[in-house]
């Protein structure tokens, strides 16, 4: 997004007592983010050097592949957005990037929902702006990295597709 550089990380994985939401970051140089919980307000009232994340909703979660938007392919609603496909949601979630300050927020619109245990464990997008997103077929985290997986094109209603070459 004119040569800003957003990231995400994961919850501390430990037990309830010790939960640590999800984040989307604008990554700033020489920022500190302070994994996993010095960078809670909550959890370090006494520093004052904390940054805000753009997103202070995502709650638990395993974002597990993130990609940028900003083709005209789809709607206008689509575009300026981070697309993260959240393995723990089982969502591809799209965050359109929202000025503020000196910094960005966003906030979720959910894209693509797996049903049952189809959980988004990619995303990117395609030559003339459709999103591909690998779907994982997972209970839960499973020792084994064989499991049924699935390639999903997203494009529009109106859009009649021809045979691959």
């Amino acid at each position: 997004n004119k040569w800003n550089l957003f990231t995400h990380d994961n919850d501390h994985e430990g037990l309830p007592t010790e939960f640590v939401p999800s984040r989307l970051l604008h990554v700033v140089p020489g920022a500190d983010f302070g994994w996993p919980r010095g960078w809670m307000p909550t959890m370090t009232p006494d520093r004052k050097d904390l940054l805000v994340t753009m997103n202070q909703k995502m709650g638990r979660g395993v974002p597990v592949g993130q990609s940028y938007y900003d083709e005209t392919y789809l709607p206008k609603q689509y575009r300026n957005s981070i697309l993260l496909a959240r393995w723990g949601t089982r969502a591809l979630s799209s965050y359109p990037i929202e000025v503020s300050g000196a910094t960005f927020k966003a906030e979720e619109q959910i894209l693509l929902q797996g049903l049952n245990q189809t959980r988004p464990v990619g995303v990117t997008v395609g030559r003339g702006g459709r999103i591909f997103v690998t779907l994982a077929e997972m209970a839960h985290n499973e020792g084994s990295p064989v499991y049924q997986s699935d390639l999903v094109m997203i494009t529009r209603k109106d859009d009649r597709l021809g045979k691959f070459k």
